[in-house]
């Protein structure tokens, strides 16, 4: 039994093992019974590698990540068909003369033009994110503290 032990803690097998593989192990060792080397050998066999954790982890990142990045995709679809119903309403009161016609030849260009600055600024703000944290922003400025001089 101590030959198990030992092989177990050694580095020479490998780290990951399935989770069905751990669970038939685990079967197995409920057979064999409750002794004190089973039973540390089914926490050193069953006990989550750290590629695992690291791997769950990662996921959770990822899973929080595109949450946040479709939310605000989400709310930049909805100012689109939000502004664009506006807009057309707009047009459609002018050109039936309800609105005066200064209305619809300065005053709504002049509202599309801010809505489109609106709509450029919360899409860079969305894609100038980081990869792995949204709440971080990547701005990629160049290092010129550490470049290398190529002209000499």
């Amino acid at each position: 039994m101590e030959y198990f032990l030992n092989m177990f803690k050694s580095k020479n097998i490998e780290g990951h093992i399935p989770l069905d593989k751990r669970r038939a192990i685990d079967a197995s060792f409920n057979e064999l019974g409750n002794s004190a080397d089973i039973v540390a050998l089914r926490e050193l066999v069953l006990e989550p590698t750290d590629s695992e954790k690291h791997e769950k982890t990662r996921l959770v990142q990822n899973s929080v990540y595109f949450e946040k990045r479709y939310r605000d995709l989400k709310e930049i679809t909805k100012v689109i068909m939000f502004g664009t119903f506006i807009f057309v309403i707009l047009t459609v009161l002018s050109t039936r003369g309800f609105l005066p016609s200064v209305f619809a030849s300065y005053i709504i260009p002049i509202f599309v033009g801010f809505f489109l600055f609106y709509l450029i600024f919360r899409y860079f703000d969305v894609a100038m994110r980081n990869q792995i944290n949204y709440d971080d922003y990547n701005f990629n400025i160049p290092d010129f503290k550490n470049r290398v001089n190529k002209d000499i």
